[in-house]
């Protein structure tokens, strides 16, 4: 819930009081006293200049998010209320709107991986563009100019055989930089243009011939997609035209999405298996209800591995028991994602992890 939103269903009198939680939290949580200013920039905005390092910063935030989240379970009217935050560096002799679109551009990203993520300003090595007016110009400009491409990247059993190949997009800028998709999806989601994204994706499927249509192709939807309806009719005739080339897809979504949007999963679920298709969640949290797994409709789930690293098989949490119970029970394939080593894949191996995925395995290669 927004803060507009909160206002406007439960009055003043609320909004102010979590304009006060969040004011005392922040009094009474700094990273060093002595090095640190806070301020309001808006109704619903936040910062604090800290003189320390990137690390120490993470671990306020994180901390001032659980305390936040133990003082909300008290106040029924502030229960849906999430946070999110972006870490921005400070360069000698930066200019302020620099700062504060970098700012704005960590929390666009923190927006899309669900409620009180931490997003990081990205590399100055990529040149981006500066605040959203220029984003946007950007944006049009690569989907006008058909500046987006495809590449993919191989899930793999413990055998070597390949499940899927995951398809992400990518964007070539004028400096001929690739652009990946965590660099601008926050972005366009923020302005209300992942779902043209989306339809990029499904016009590059069908109509390069260069793709290798052997290996079932997973195509991750956005948000946007689950809450309008512009892109149904090129949703149906992806489906239909790469069955009628005999291109098996995977399509999936994120779990918080998916969650968000119940009836138009069971839509989108019905319109995929009509059409002999699979449907997978991305990104599954273990720290939401599992609920979702039960419904019936999936036919694997993704997770990163970080999320797995470091379980044993004599001191698994409870939450991955009752994953393994309903994965099992209902023929859910797991797979583990972002596999980075060999330490982190002989531990997932451990821990039965039989599908993997990660640039251990095998890097994203353009199609």
């Amino acid at each position: 819930m927004d803060f507009e939103q909160l206002r406007d269903r439960h009055g003043y009198e609320v909004s102010d009081n979590l304009i006060r939680i969040l004011a005392d939290l922040l009094r009474q949580t700094h990273v060093d006293h002595e090095a640190e200013r806070i301020s309001r920039f808006n109704e619903d905005e936040f910062a604090f200049l800290s003189a320390t390092d990137e690390s120490a910063v993470t671990g306020y935030i994180r901390v001032l998010f659980d305390l936040f989240q133990t003082l909300v379970k008290k106040e029924p009217n502030l229960a849906e209320v999430k946070l999110l935050a972006g870490i921005c560096d400070l360069q000698i002799g930066g200019e302020i709107g620099n700062i504060l679109s970098s700012i704005d551009y960590c929390l666009s990203q923190a927006d899309t991986h669900g409620p009180f993520s931490i997003e990081r300003q990205l590399s100055a090595n990529l040149d981006l563009p500066q605040g959203k007016m220029q984003w946007r110009s950007w944006l049009e400009s690569v989907l006008q100019d058909k500046h987006l491409f495809l590449v993919g990247q191989l899930a793999m059993g413990d055998d070597g055989h390949p499940l899927h190949r995951e398809l992400f997009i990518r964007a070539r800028n004028q400096q001929d930089q690739i652009v990946p998709a965590s660099a601008f999806m926050p972005m366009a989601s923020s302005l209300g243009m992942s779902l043209d994204i989306d339809k990029e994706v499904f016009r590059l499927v069908t109509s390069n011939q260069d793709i290798d249509r052997k290996t079932p192709l997973a195509i991750n939807l956005s948000a946007a997609f689950f809450e309008l309806a512009e892109a149904q009719e090129e949703f149906d005739q992806l489906l239909s035209d790469c069955r009628l080339a005999d291109t098996r897809l995977c399509i999936e979504a994120s779990h918080h999405v998916l969650n968000q949007h119940p009836v138009m999963r069971a839509k989108v679920s019905e319109r995929v298996r009509r059409h002999q298709h699979q449907f997978g969640i991305d990104n599954l949290d273990l720290g939401q209800s599992l609920q979702l797994l039960q419904s019936g409709q999936f036919d694997y789930v993704k997770i990163n591995a970080k999320t797995l690293y470091g379980m044993s098989r004599d001191d698994m949490p409870a939450g991955y028991q009752a994953l393994r119970t309903i994965t099992d029970t209902l023929d859910i394939r797991i797979i583990a994602v972002a596999v980075d080593s060999q330490k982190v894949f002989d531990e997932l191996k451990s821990l039965g992890i039989e599908i993997m995925q990660g640039n251990f395995l095998d890097s994203p290669t353009a199609i």
